[in-house]
């Protein structure tokens, strides 16, 4: 499949393995008529030769000049992006053809059966591990799904509600490279694998779907999380949001592990962050950029905490904490887009 990696940078990219496009030169031009020698040109003659001359004027303004430009366009921009994103800290591609789904979902068993049953119709889907963290209800019946998805749903239940769990593996996970989303979400299958074939170029950093910006300001020492609008305007973000996204399994692991019990214990207390703390985990323990592919992604539930006046606010308060715990902010900003060239140049504006 086709990529096209965009980056606001100047940095000269390789450019292979892709179907290019060229124009060959005329080598054989067709050449004028020209009049015997002693013989002069008819008003009607010199009007026609005219009238053609500004024909071909048109057609190369019109029509060949476009064109030259979108194939020098597309020579810039057109590149092999496993090969870049391995420069930047990946790790090549795996003999693995399909991932492990880790769905954060509760009480709302209508999205979840509509994610699953979506997701298990992907082929590139091996398993979808159902985080249940709900401690007044057992997981539904798998009488809920389909035969399809019931050969590939399991039920991972926790003792304790913490969205940390999404992260805290308790279950067997098959495959290195794991897709974090949530039960509100859809993405086409198509897109989908793209953004695994994206990961698996560059399998120690994040690559996902949803970036955000996380700044700093230098006077007061205060973070602000910035919204999607502000990496829309800009083209840099330094975040990725797990609600969909692709991590390696170890990653997980240095989430386990690295995260402190003041940490954990604010993302329970306030119900929030727990991305943004990957994250920080990823930039700060395996000191990779995060990796922002493209595709369309249907909220299919409500708007959730990001639809609360006070959402920025306290997505804000987060990172001040995290970065008082950790002893820094060690986010690392990238500027690279990575797309399927069948959605087009327009998308990434």
């Amino acid at each position: 499949m086709g990529m096209v990696l965009r980056s606001k940078s100047n940095t000269s990219l390789p450019t292979h393995q892709y179907t290019r496009v060229s124009v060959e030169p005329q080598h054989a031009t067709r050449q004028a008529q020209l009049p015997p020698s002693g013989r002069f040109l008819s008003s009607s003659s010199s009007s026609s030769v005219l009238g053609s001359l500004l024909k071909r004027a048109v057609l190369v303004v019109g029509v060949v000049a476009p064109v030259v430009f979108i194939l020098i366009w597309r020579h810039l921009f057109s590149i092999d992006a496993g090969a870049v994103l391995a420069e930047n800290g990946g790790s090549g591609s795996s003999i693995e053809n399909t991932f492990t789904v880790r769905m954060n979902t509760f009480r709302r068993n209508d999205l979840l059966k509509r994610s699953a049953e979506h997701l298990a119709s992907c082929d590139c889907v091996g398993q979808i591990q159902v985080v249940w963290s709900d401690q007044e209800n057992a997981p539904p019946s798998m009488d809920l799904f389909t035969e399809r998805t019931r050969r590939k749903v399991v039920f991972e239940v926790h003792d304790t509600n913490s969205l940390s769990h999404r992260f805290n593996v308790t279950s067997t996970l098959g495959t290195d490279g794991v897709f974090s989303t949530d039960d509100d979400l859809e993405i086409s299958c198509a897109d989908l694998k793209f953004g695994f074939e994206t990961w698996r170029a560059s399998q120690n950093t994040m690559v996902g779907f949803s970036p955000r910006l996380v700044t700093r300001n230098p006077g007061t020492g205060r973070h602000s999380y910035r919204s999607w609008r502000v990496v829309r305007w800009n083209g840099v973000y330094n975040v990725i949001l797990t609600k969909c996204c692709f991590l390696h399994r170890d990653h997980l692991r240095t989430y386990v592990d690295e995260m402190t019990a003041p940490l954990l214990a604010y993302i329970d207390e306030h119900r929030n962050c727990e991305d943004i703390a990957m994250s920080v985990v990823v930039a700060k323990f395996h000191k990779t950029p995060p990796v922002w592919v493209g595709g369309r992604v249907k909220e299919i539930g409500g708007d959730g905490i990001s639809g609360l006046a006070h959402h920025f606010d306290a997505r804000s308060n987060c990172v001040d904490f995290f970065a008082e715990e950790f002893g820094d902010m060690p986010l690392l900003e990238s500027s690279v887009k990575v797309y399927p060239m069948h959605t087009g140049l327009l998308s990434w504006l």
